[in-house]
This record gives C-alpha cells, structure tokens and sequence, in this order.
C-alpha cells in the first residue's frame, strides 16, 4: 500500500528525565510506536523534547520548527493538552497531526492507544477525513509595542495575575465596544475550546440527537439556560429547549419517544437525571399532486410565464392549521431578503402576486 506520509514525526508527554521510573514507561510506548512507523516503510523524527526526556537516541531528533519544516504528519502520543500544544506550535507549517490518546477524555486525540496498530495504515496511506480547526491569535502590547504573541487553538486567558483584587476589562469586537467587566479574567474560547468542557462531563444529549442518521428531522434549533454567571463550571442543573421541525417520515409521537430514548442513553452513560418534557404545534403534512396543484401550477405560469416547482422546504407552513378543512398549498413572494436587514420587495413582484391569486380564485370557483 503506498503511503501519503513518509516521513512522520513522533511527538509524546514530557516526563521529568531525572526520574527512571517515570521516564520507562514513555521510553517503552514511544519506542514501541517509533518501530512500528517505521515497518510501515515510515522515515521517523522524534521531537526533541520527548528524546530528552525518554533518552531515545535511534530516531532524528527535531525541535518543532524543524518538524513543521521537514516532516509531512506529526503523530501525537498522550492527552488533549499535548495536542493542543503541538497543534498551535505546528499550525502555522501547516503540518497535519493524528492524536493517539493516552489521556482521559481524548477529545481531539480520539484514536485509542490499543487501537494505534490497526488504525494508523490506512491512514498514512490517505485513508482520512481531515477536521480543520479555528485557531485564534493573541498579542500583548505594551506602551503600542507588541511583547507577546501566540496562537491558540482552544481559548485565549486573560487573568489578573499576582493582584490581588480583581480587574476591570474592557471588551471589544471589531473596534466596536461590547462591554467592560470587573472579574478575575476572562476566557475567550474557540469552538474547540468551548466544546470541550461538555464533552469533558460525559457528552451532551443534543450531539446525540443531531447525529442521528436515519430520516433525520429538517431542522433543530436549540437555546440552553444553566444559570450560571460562570461559564467554564458544569452546573449542578441545565435546561435545553429545542425545536424539531419534521417532515411526513415521522410522527410527534415517535420524535418524543425517540428524544426520550437518547435521553436515557445519556443519563445511563453519565449518572445524571434528564427530564423531558414537551409539547406540539403542529403535525406535518404533505399535499400530494392532483387538480389542486395543477391549478394552481396553471395560474402562477399564466401570470408570470414560469412553471413552478413543487418542492417541501422553506421552513413551517402555516397551512397546517386549516389542511384538515381544505387543500392547501404554500405560494408567496421570493422572499431574498426574508428575516434579513432592510427586508424588502419589488412593487412589481406584490402586483403579480396579487393577479396570482385572482386567477386561483377564478378557476377554483369557475
């Protein structure tokens, strides 16, 4: 099998050098994984920091500037902190990573450690999807000059350091002013970063309900109250509304008991009590076609030339508060600017529309 990669880095925990026994069990995985790289017909780099402090001397020693520069994958053995620490050290080359977890939680190093060997083939032969992530970038300046500067792939602190009351900050987005605050720091998180403090307590209910494959619902829209000043602290109790907008392949029904399902599957992974509760506005419908739409059809061709197109989307009809009365049919304006800024219409367009439901009108009651 050719290989995408041939010449991979090697990156583990810094374990403190002085220590044999600490440094034994790092010296034997990296030397375990190292070899197995290289049967793969790999061209092998450690990084130097991990050589120092496992005293491995059989592969080329690399600072992480040289990695970025020399090597086409780096393969990061340990937690997410490791990970994240390369990662914004190697962003800049450009230099994919493969995580291989020896932590806890294993957000962003999600390949198991027993399952490095079985996994990592295919891989280095380009059989992968890539999972590009946000990065921010940080400066600190003083008196207009910059002192500090780093990326950051999780989140960006601000603290009040040794003082011992707190500080007063001042926040703004794009040069415009947001707010000042009076705390002891501030975090400013990245997807990544935000993401894993619920994945760190077990896994949120609404990932589950998202990844779900089969006819999923068009549409779920979510708003969350933990009541919590502080937002980096996993509450003692969360509350989630959300919204599924469904088509005919479900029922309300079925929607709650699927719902109460991933519930439990969560409660029962995470020893927490989930209640759910809820309540319909509607059902869906679908208007099948026949003489009603072809009229329809009919009238919005006489009056603009065009034939339209049946289709279901376009969000929640109102319609299907009076389907059971009547046939029904959705027909308006474009609507480019719906919902939008400045939200607006060509005269023209309402005029057609109007002459639109006159010859409806005529040819139903004809």
């Amino acid at each position: 099998m050719a290989l995408k990669f041939t010449r991979v880095a090697l990156v583990g925990k810094y374990q403190d050098a002085s220590s044999a026994s600490a440094a034994q069990p790092a010296r034997e995985l990296m030397t375990e994984i190292g070899t197995f790289l290289q049967q793969q017909g790999c061209q092998v780099s450690l990084e130097d920091r991990t050589a120092a402090s496992t005293g491995l001397t059989q592969f080329q020693a690399l600072d992480l500037a040289g990695i970025g520069a020399q090597c086409e994958l780096c393969v990061v053995v340990g937690g997410d902190g490791t990970m994240l620490g390369v990662g914004r050290e190697l962003a800049r080359h450009g230099t994919p990573l493969i995580g291989i977890n020896q932590g806890r939680l294993g957000f962003i190093t999600d390949i198991p450690l027993g399952d490095y060997a079985r996994l990592l083939p295919a891989m280095l032969a380009g059989a992968f999807e890539d999972d590009p992530r946000a990065l921010m970038q940080g400066w600190v300046k003083r008196d207009g000059a910059c002192v500090f500067e780093a990326l950051a792939m999780n989140d960006v602190v601000v603290n009040r350091g040794a003082a011992s009351g707190m500080v007063e900050l001042s926040v703004e987005v794009d040069g415009h002013f947001v707010a000042n605050y009076r705390a002891d720091g501030i975090i400013i998180a990245t997807p990544t970063g935000s993401t894993a403090y619920s994945l760190s307590a077990g896994g949120p209910l609404l990932q589950r309900l998202q990844s779900e494959g089969r006819n999923s619902p068009a549409d779920l829209f979510v708003t969350a109250d933990v009541g919590n000043a502080a937002t980096n602290v996993i509450p003692g109790e969360a509350r989630a509304g959300f919204n599924i907008r469904f088509n005919d392949l479900h029922t309300a029904e079925s929607l709650v008991a699927w719902v109460a399902r991933e519930a439990a599957a969560v409660a029962k992974d995470t020893d927490c009590e989930i209640v759910v509760t809820h309540a319909v506005s509607g059902v869906s419908f679908l208007t099948q076609p026949g003489d009603f739409t072809a009229l329809v059809s009919n009238a919005v061709e006489g009056v603009t030339g065009a034939a339209p197109e049946f289709s279901t989307s376009g969000g929640t009809s109102d319609a299907r508060f009076i389907k059971d009365v009547c046939p029904v049919v959705e027909l308006g304006l474009a609507g480019a600017t719906m919902h939008k800024a400045n939200e607006c219409v060509p005269v023209a367009e309402i005029a057609a529309l109007t002459d639109i439901y006159a010859a409806v009108l005529k040819a139903y009651f004809a």
